[in-house]
Order: C-alpha cells, then sequence, then structure tokens
C-alpha cells in the first residue's frame, strides 16, 4: 500500500473514500488495520497445527525432489 499524504489521510480519517499517493482506491484504514490483525492472528493459529507442518514439510521434500530429478534430466541430456 502506498503511502497516504495530505488530504488524502484527514479524508481517511473522517471515514471518507479516496484515493492514494499512487492512485489506488483507499477505503476506512481502520477496518484495514483490524483486519489485517484478525489475519495475522488466524495465521500464527493455522502455522502452530501440526497438519500445517506436516503439509509444509511434505510439499518441501516434494520440491527439492523435482529439484534434483530436473537437475538430473538436465544435466544427463546435456552429455
Amino acid at each position: 500500500m502506498g503511502i497516504i499524504v495530505g488530504s488524502a489521510f484527514l479524508a481517511l480519517a473522517r471515514g471518507q473514500r479516496t484515493t492514494d499517493s499512487n492512485g489506488f482506491r483507499c477505503l476506512d484504514t481502520f477496518k484495514n488495520q483490524r483486519r489485517m490483525i484478525l489475519e495475522k492472528d488466524m495465521i500464527e493459529k493455522i502455522k502452530v497445527l501440526p497438519e500445517y507442518q506436516q503439509l509444509v514439510a511434505e510439499r518441501t521434500a516434494l520440491a527439492w525432489t523435482l529439484t534434483l530429478v530436473m537437475l538430473v534430466v538436465y544435466y544427463a541430456v546435456g552429455i
């Protein structure tokens, strides 16, 4: 999100809709900040779940396996 300057900040403080310095539409910043805090809390709760940690470990192992397979194929064909 861009930096909110001048009258745009005052308009947001009053709850009015406006644009930021990059021309993007902005809504009430207080609602957005509250939503971001709630999303961060949910993310932290999900990260500690054993199922999520297992999923991440399996996905990482698959990624490394596929990387090694592609390196073997690349260098085997190049020889």
